[in-house]
């Protein structure tokens, strides 16, 4: 009986070695086989991108981008300085794949070239997705740009980095930013805020208090979810209070919520 107990599992045992290494074998040929379909279609994008004709190019940017491969990365790279905007843009688009220090780089680049400010603004973009400490320089420099929304995509881009690794740098250009011309500006960084900060509580709050604001809809939403997170004092409470009442419905919950988790950070600090 114990034998025969030994001899089915030396069966058992067998059958299981076999399907694994049939299971292997079958993952190791869908790997090459799908390594040997990017090497053709990628081979095809770089003739194809040797067109005189620009939808050819942008065609051949598409049809390269479905593969996340170092070799894509460097035809985009490429593509990114086409001389047709269509093409580039769609490179730069597509360079959202790569976040490495080449990419950065060669976005970094675009995103300071002057009088074009549709490839830098895409540029900018990719950056602010890669929320990567080493694209605060390139963000810092486009804030001192004339165009509004230059600016709008340089501190989206900044505020959305981690506050443990640049936190000095942000602590300095919140102040800057709170105080922009362009309310929009000013939006974009309060809605991009991955953080709270005890120095950015005060600029929030002489914001609200400012009469002209309150009519601001949209910057008002923005300042009443970057509050959320802060307790929030008497004088001020007072005022979102009155917000429960605004004509916005969007005011209205944005005020409820900043209420509520200042309430909720209190109870739990006694």
């Amino acid at each position: 009986m114990l034998k025969k107990l030994n001899k089915i599992r030396k069966n058992i045992y067998l059958l299981l070695t076999i399907l694994v290494f049939h299971l292997s074998c079958s993952h190791n040929a869908a790997d090459e086989a799908k390594m040997q379909e990017y090497l053709r279609t990628i081979s095809i994008a770089e003739k194809q991108y040797q067109s005189a004709y620009w939808i050819d190019r942008r065609n051949a940017v598409n049809l390269a981008s479905k593969y996340p491969y170092s070799r894509t990365e460097k035809f985009l790279q490429k593509a990114s300085s086409d001389p047709y905007n269509k093409v580039r843009i769609e490179a730069v688009r597509s360079l959202a794949q790569f976040n490495t220090p080449s990419t950065i780089s060669v976005l970094s680049e675009i995103a300071q070239m002057k009088n074009d400010y549709v490839i830098r603004l895409e540029a900018l973009n990719v950056l602010s997705q890669f929320k990567s400490p080493a694209c605060a320089d390139i963000f810092i420099f486009s804030y001192d740009d004339a165009n509004w929304m230059i600016r709008e995509a340089a501190v989206k881009g900044l505020f959305s980095i981690d506050h443990s690794k640049i936190g000095r740098i942000q602590n300095e250009y919140f102040p800057l930013v709170i105080s922009d011309d362009s309310i929009s500006v000013r939006i974009a960084a309060l809605n991009s805020l991955s953080y709270r900060d005890v120095q950015a509580y005060p600029l929030i709050r002489a914001e609200l208090m400012k009469k002209e604001n309150l009519q601001k809809y949209t910057y008002l939403c923005a300042l009443l979810s970057a509050l959320e997170g802060f307790m929030i004092d008497p004088e001020l409470s007072v005022r979102i209070k009155e917000l429960l009442v605004s004509l916005n419905a969007e005011v209205r919950v944005r005020s409820l919520k900043a209420l509520k988790k200042s309430a909720e950070i209190s109870d739990n600090m006694e």
